[in-house]
């Protein structure tokens, strides 16, 4: 008992409101290439120059714009959904915690930093903070360290299954080998008995 009332407990309200706080956070994130590149202004005789070289060589050189998926620009339906994606997958982790899951609880947090980084621009505001908010979050420990309670449960189940042998009572009256023997009577002297024979 003295074992259980020491055991500290996880602050298990605070750890849900650091996450609320990482999902409150998630609107103000900013998406990679968010901003569109400006395109340098030409002169006009830039145009004309760049024209002319581009006609010439459109023939004998083909140029293919290549770009990766995860920073194009992406519609506010996607935004929506990417960010609608990340906010269940921290209540994932609040769902973990209810339960005192630490491996789904890591598990979540891992996917949200997944998510971060493929979506969200490293370099904006608040962007460093929900992520070493993720980082502290994952060593945090939810789950309270038990006391070893086994001892007296197995201490208890050894006495049942083998009671002490009840040792035999002593005998009632004198111990054995102290029999109560009375003292045989010592023989009459059988000179009278002789002399009247005589």
């Amino acid at each position: 008992r003295q074992s259980l009332d020491a055991l500290e407990m996880p602050d298990y309200l605070g750890i849900s409101r650091r996450v609320d706080k990482v999902q409150a956070a998630i609107p103000e994130l900013s998406f990679i290439a968010d901003e569109a590149p400006l395109e340098p202004v030409a002169d006009e005789d830039e145009e004309g120059w760049w024209a002319k070289a581009k006609s010439a060589l459109s023939s004998l050189v083909t140029v293919r714009r290549r770009a990766d998926t995860d920073i194009q620009r992406i519609s506010l339906e996607d935004k929506d959904y990417v960010r609608q994606r990340l906010w269940l997958q921290l209540e994932i982790a609040h769902l973990a915690l209810m339960r005192r899951d630490t491996r789904a609880f890591r598990e979540s947090l891992l996917r949200v930093e997944e998510t971060l980084g493929a979506w969200f621009d490293p370099t904006k505001d608040g962007f460093d903070g929900v992520s070493a908010e993720i980082d502290a979050l994952k060593e945090t420990a939810i789950e309270a360290r038990m006391p070893d309670i086994t001892a007296p449960w197995s201490m208890l189940r050894t006495l049942t299954n083998n009671p002490p042998v009840e040792r035999p009572a002593a005998p009632e009256g004198p111990a054995a080998g102290e029999a109560d023997t009375e003292p045989s009577p010592e023989p009459e002297e059988t000179s009278e008995i002789e002399e009247s024979q005589g």
